[in-house]
C-alpha cells in the first residue's frame, strides 16, 4: 500500500473539518443574517467529513489486515 497516498486521504480529511471549525469561528465573531444557515451548512460539512474519515481508516485497516494474510 502506499503510504503517502494514505497519509494524503487522511490530511484532506482533517484539513476540511479544521476549515469547517475555523469558518464556524468566524461566524460567531461576524454573525450576520446568514449565520444560522452557514453554521449548519458547515457542522454539516464537519460531520461528513468525519464520518467518511471513520470509513476511509476502516477500509485501510481492512486491506492492511488483507495483506498480512498475503
Amino acid at each position: 500500500m502506499d503510504e503517502n497516498l494514505i497519509e494524503a486521504v487522511r490530511s484532506q480529511y482533517q484539513a476540511d473539518m479544521k476549515d469547517a471549525v475555523a469558518k464556524i469561528g468566524i461566524e460567531f465573531r461576524n454573525p450576520t443574517k446568514e449565520s444560522v444557515y452557514q453554521i449548519r451548512h458547515l457542522v454539516d460539512v464537519f460531520s461528513r467529513s468525519k464520518e467518511s474519515a471513520s470509513y476511509f481508516e476502516a477500509i485501510v485497516k481492512n486491506l492492511k489486515g488483507e495483506d498480512d494474510e498475503e
